[in-house]
């Protein structure tokens, strides 16, 4: 569900293709057809490329020493709350199944799921990126976190329903 882009080398780029790009990948994080506005985007860019993070288009971006990191923004997706039945899209990119019944929801992970993972894997992304993760509650108390590994016990089925980002790079 998140984006890392190799920071040097995004900056050696020429200008139209860093447009093209990072309006891509924020378009395949959000799920959203639609570009960003240029002169927003292009401010993005900018402080992306001076090490600032920001926000846009319902992502959230942040800047380590040599990557470019897009993930949805967790306030744009608080309140999502959806169902485990296999057949209905959270957030326009997952669709999941999972034992239980409609006693299991689907929604961000959260801080307050982000608390109840014992030990995020050592690969796990950061926790203000993880927030955003897809998860399956009952109730409060979370039950799966599949990314970061959480609830082996539980059979999930994550399936993004978008096509990979590279698949839908080219199309742009």
């Amino acid at each position: 569900g998140e984006l890392l882009i190799d920071r040097d080398g995004f900056a050696n780029l020429d200008r139209e293709t860093q447009m093209r790009v990072f309006s891509a990948a924020l378009q395949w994080v959000a799920h959203d057809p639609y570009r960003p506005r240029a002169a927003a985007l292009e401010d993005v860019i900018d402080r992306a490329l001076s090490g600032a993070g920001s926000t846009l288009h319902g992502c959230e971006i942040t800047v380590e020493a040599a990557v470019i990191r897009i993930f949805r923004e967790h306030a744009a997706i608080t309140g999502l709350v959806g169902a485990s039945d296999g057949k209905t899209d959270w957030d326009g990119r997952w669709r999941l199944s999972a034992p239980g019944g409609s006693a299991l929801k689907v929604q961000a992970l959260g801080m307050l799921g982000w608390r109840q993972v014992p030990e995020p894997p050592p690969d796990a992304p950061p926790a203000r990126a993880a927030y955003s993760l897809p998860a399956l509650f009952f109730g409060s108390r979370l039950v799966a976190c599949p990314a970061l590994g959480f609830g082996s016990s539980v059979k999930v089925d994550f399936r993004p329903r978008a096509a990979s980002f590279a698949a839908s790079l080219e199309s742009h």
